[in-house]
């Protein structure tokens, strides 16, 4: 009787990561049919409205890590109608991936960003005074002609997509080995 509580378990298991593991394929191949759609996608130009932080704290074993984010609002225009968008690769809405930076300003802003230091206030100061100077400058645009209001900064493969090939892989792997035990 106990052995077939611990069969159920490991069939239960098994199917709910072998789910799970379908749903990170699906939103995977989705978010790489939709990039590699945008590679076609005609360009524009475009102006930045906002450039800001946003930060994401992990607290595992009792060290809080912060992680920021730069969200750049950008404004572009198709056939006299404006349209404004905060996505860096036309995925952003499907997968949620590290960022490459599309200007020169933004390496430089990444660069303060990787040295850790924005508790400090100069460092605060110098990173806020950069967001400031994106506020008008131009950048390039793409649009899907079918949906000019889906737009992206950058058309190329984000590296971090291929996690989650290997994640859901390795979950498919451990479900299937669940539910053949």
């Amino acid at each position: 009787m106990e052995d077939q509580k611990v069969y159920y378990l490991l069939l239960v298991l098994g199917v709910v990561f072998f789910v799970f593991s379908l749903y990170i394929f699906h939103k995977t191949i989705k978010a790489l049919r939709l990039i590699n759609k945008s590679k076609s996608w005609p360009s524009t130009n475009g102006t930045i409205l906002n450039a800001k932080l946003r930060h994401h704290i992990d607290n595992f074993d009792e060290q809080a890590s912060v992680k920021f984010f730069l969200i750049i609002e950008y404004n572009y225009q198709i056939l006299d109608k404006n349209f404004n968008s905060e996505k860096r690769y036309a995925s952003d809405s499907i997968l949620n991936l590290k960022f490459k930076p599309a200007s020169p300003k933004e390496k430089e802003v990444k660069k303060l960003l990787s040295l850790r230091k924005l508790k400090k206030p100069a460092y605060r100061e110098k990173v806020n005074e950069l967001l400031e100077n994106f506020k008008g400058d131009k950048i390039k645009v793409f649009y899907n002609p079918e949906n000019p209001g889906q737009a992206c900064l950058l058309t190329d493969t984000p590296m971090g997509i291929y996690g989650h090939f290997i994640g859901a892989t390795l979950i498919l792997t451990a479900s299937v080995g669940l539910l053949f035990l």
